[in-house]
């Protein structure tokens, strides 16, 4: 019996090499298309990020034209703010919408998850959007700080609501999808 045992362990250590040197080759084009995907990415991500650079640049030197150090410094703050809410939000409703998309794949095999999954992708799509958007104070003169700080803020209250009620929407769309997951068991 111990023989038996031996053997078979033996056999098994034997194969697995030659069973995962198949199993990388067949890897193999999957990951090249993988990274020339990834790659494309890196690209556009960078092209992002330079925009932003640009952006955060100008937005810099506009500050530089208000006189009061006081006033600049609270424009400044108001702008950092801004830009660390919509980082905030659009990370959180991001981390939410790959969790409802981890949900939908277990329910895949189960039910019909076509809509939920285009209402995911939508909301994905918005929310990346919305992570490139700068709000930052509009003004012309320093009396004009005030009228532009609550421009700003209201317009990032309409964006982040209009994307909370879209990851809502998917939200319920995949409550649907679970419904009708148990209703088929």
């Amino acid at each position: 019996m111990k023989k038996l045992v031996l053997f078979i362990f033996l056999l098994s250590l034997t194969t697995r090499p030659v069973m995962a040197a198949n199993k990388i080759k067949s890897l193999i084009p999957s990951m090249a298309r993988n990274s020339k995907r990834v790659a494309s990415e890196a690209g556009e991500l960078k092209g992002k990020v330079e925009q932003k650079r640009e952006v955060v640049k100008a937005r810099k030197e506009k500050m530089l034209q208000i006189k009061d150090g006081k006033k600049q410094q609270i424009a400044e703050h108001i702008n950092d703010r801004l830009a660390h809410i919509n980082e905030k939000a659009t990370t959180t409703l991001s981390k939410v919408l790959v969790r409802l998309t981890a949900i939908l794949n277990k329910l895949a095999d189960k039910t019909d998850i076509e809509a939920a999954t285009v209402l995911i992708a939508t909301a994905q799509e918005a929310v990346e959007a919305q992570a490139l958007k700068v709000y930052e104070i509009e003004f012309e003169d320093e009396s004009g700080l005030r009228a532009g700080a609550s421009t700003a803020k209201e317009s990032l209250k309409a964006d982040l609501k209009a994307l909370r009620d879209l990851t809502r929407e998917a939200h319920g769309e995949v409550k649907n999808a679970i419904k009708a997951a148990k209703g088929d068991l």
